[in-house]
């Protein structure tokens, strides 16, 4: 038997609506010492959005400690451009837009080693994250991994929290899947359930059928209620999952 413990948190403020903005926040894989972080972005001059002058963000070893850093761009400015895809009609068309590469640099204290960076608000398209010391570039392991899809913890707190110790069989049936289910309304981006196993967090490898997922240009349908009796149901893969790094 496998002991697994399920948490949910919800009332998230906003999710990752417009007022509450995007955070980047990246897992290097491993500790690192750095000297430098790069980051290249894209930006959209028909957006008419301003290009910010810095752009704030903080490294750290661990999730409740954290190191202010500053990202300044690198001058002179690039004038390189690249031809970004605006997908519609569910990828039966396309239209090339080119947008301006912004190369960025923060500098990190001597001394100070890093494993995870956030950023918020997360630049609208970034294309890669470097670190570098003394002039050369470090190899990131390939099991990195970085998100901007959650809020920044400030501005979409979590208001309530739940968990549950549930035991799994050790052979479990062939294809099956686990679904956590949170019972009421907690609105769009409202709540998220995480999964640890043996003190290791787990991600769902989906998500979850109904989440409103962007496929394409393509918008997201609100789920509708059910206003006749079902004779039969046939359920497919409903796995929920969250990223750690909302703290």
């Amino acid at each position: 038997m496998k002991c697994l413990m399920i948490a949910a948190v919800g009332g998230l403020l906003a999710g990752i609506s417009s007022h509450a903005g995007g955070c980047l926040r990246v897992d290097f894989g491993t500790t690192l010492k750095p000297d430098t972080i790069r980051i290249k972005t894209l930006h959209d001059p028909l957006t008419g959005k301003p290009i910010p002058a810095v752009m704030a963000a903080g490294i750290g070893t661990t999730f409740d400690k954290w190191h202010p850093v500053v990202f300044k761009p690198v001058e002179p400015p690039t004038n390189q451009r690249i031809a970004v895809a605006d997908i519609t009609k569910d990828g039966g068309q396309h239209e090339l837009h080119d947008q301006h590469l912004r190369v960025w640099e923060a500098k990190v204290p001597g001394g100070m080693t890093c494993r995870y960076l956030r950023l918020a608000p997360a630049p609208d398209r970034t294309t890669e994250v470097e670190l570098w010391r003394q002039g050369k570039r470090l190899e990131i392991p390939a099991s990195s991994r970085a998100t901007a899809l959650f809020a920044p913890y400030d501005k979409a707190g979590a208001q309530l929290a739940w968990q549950a110790k549930i035991s799994l069989p050790a052979q479990p049936a062939p294809n099956s899947h686990l679904c956590v289910a949170l019972n009421g309304e907690h609105g769009k981006n409202g709540a998220y359930a995480a999964l640890r196993m043996d003190g290791q967090w787990l991600g769902a490898p989906q998500r979850a059928v109904s989440y409103p997922a962007l496929a394409f240009g393509y918008p997201p349908r609100r789920a509708r209620p059910l206003t006749s009796p079902i004779s039969s149901l046939s359920l497919r893969r409903c796995t929920a999952g969250a990223s750690r790094w909302l703290s």
